[in-house]
């Protein structure tokens, strides 16, 4: 009798290590998710302002939108004595064109020099 009552003991310990394990798991993992996916979305609102800012210095010099949003990238300016690009400091893909945090092409209206981002769940940002 004593036997069997040493086996239920170590069946629930087992069951209560397995379920904390398994609790400790899904915590990190969703502390992990949450985290990673606030920090894209600040360095998202970064982006967003960075390229904004280089539309409207655009703009300001050249008295007209840039065409596409490489052009950023890829042209430079003369304001303060020196060359420099329109844009800098953010991730680019292997043909120039600023990418988000979740590595999609960012949208741009140059009728009306609009940037969004080109990932679905953030394009009205």
């Amino acid at each position: 009798m004593e036997e069997n009552a040493t086996k239920k003991t170590s069946i629930k310990e087992v069951f209560i290590v397995a379920l904390v394990i398994i609790i400790a798991v899904v915590t990190l993992s969703a502390k992990f998710y949450f985290g990673n996916k606030i920090g894209r979305e600040n360095a998202l609102i970064s982006e967003l302002g960075s390229i904004r800012g280089a539309v409207r210095l655009y703009m300001a010099v050249n008295k007209t939108y840039p065409p596409d949003i490489k052009s950023l990238v890829m042209q430079k300016h003369n304001l303060f004595g020196k060359e420099e690009p329109y844009l800098t400091g953010v991730t680019v893909d292997k043909d120039n064109n600023p990418v988000d945090s979740w590595g999609h092409k960012f949208q741009y209206d140059a009728k009306r020099g609009w940037v969004s981002s080109g990932s679905r769940r953030y394009s009205k940002w």
